[in-house]
């Protein structure tokens, strides 16, 4: 056999991702997490796009990685708006992620001695810096998260005639807090907690 002969079979036999079977591409990508998929394998080349946005694939790469996870129903109420079950497993396993392996991934932040309730309501504003807190105080108050500080540094006592049940951001400095006595209220940080409207 000549060199130009074995050089031409050699040619034939290299391996790479790109000439992979899809069946050993997938295998590979079984070990892979959500975001490498989504973000980076997908975007490498043409194939793995058409392989990595099949809807039926992160279907099947779902019930492996996470098994006792049901499939959410989507319901679509504007049929403008398609939902891909690709973006919402994507997500979800972002956030199982994050949560998984008993916090090992987070970061432990106690906020104590201040409500005198439980806390029902919890949002993170201004890139992580600041968290608001609603309790069943009926109080907010506001925490600066990369301080030791036991207290919060704005709060609104008697915020709302009920529960602080639940928050919204509406901006950087804004923020909605929804409570048992029916209503929701807009606050303004930046003029010291201070409603800026509310409706019930």
């Amino acid at each position: 056999m000549s060199d130009s002969e074995e050089s031409d079979i050699s040619q034939d036999y290299i391996i790479s991702l790109h000439n992979l079977p899809v069946e050993i591409f997938l295998c590979i990508c079984s070990f892979l997490n959500a975001t490498t998929l989504h973000n980076k394998l997908r975007l490498v080349c043409k194939r793995f796009y058409d392989i990595l946005s099949d809807e039926s694939y992160w279907s099947i790469w779902m019930k492996r990685r996470w098994p006792l996870l049901k499939t959410p129903a989507l319901e679509i109420s504007n049929e403008d708006k398609k939902v891909s079950l690709r973006s919402v497993y994507y997500h979800i396993d972002k956030e199982l992620y994050l949560w998984c392996e008993n916090g090992k991934r987070t970061r432990n932040i106690e906020l104590k001695n201040f409500h005198i309730a439980e806390v029902d309501a919890v949002k993170l504003i201004q890139n992580g810096d600041i968290v608001i807190t609603g309790s069943r105080d009926r109080n907010i108050a506001l925490w600066k998260v990369h301080e030791d500080s036991t207290q919060p540094f704005k709060y609104k006592a008697n915020a709302h005639l009920g529960w602080v049940w639940d928050m919204a951001i509406e901006s950087g400095n804004r923020f909605y807090s929804g409570s048992w006595d029916s209503m929701i209220k807009l606050w303004d940080i930046e003029a010291e907690l201070v409603q800026v409207s509310g409706f019930k």
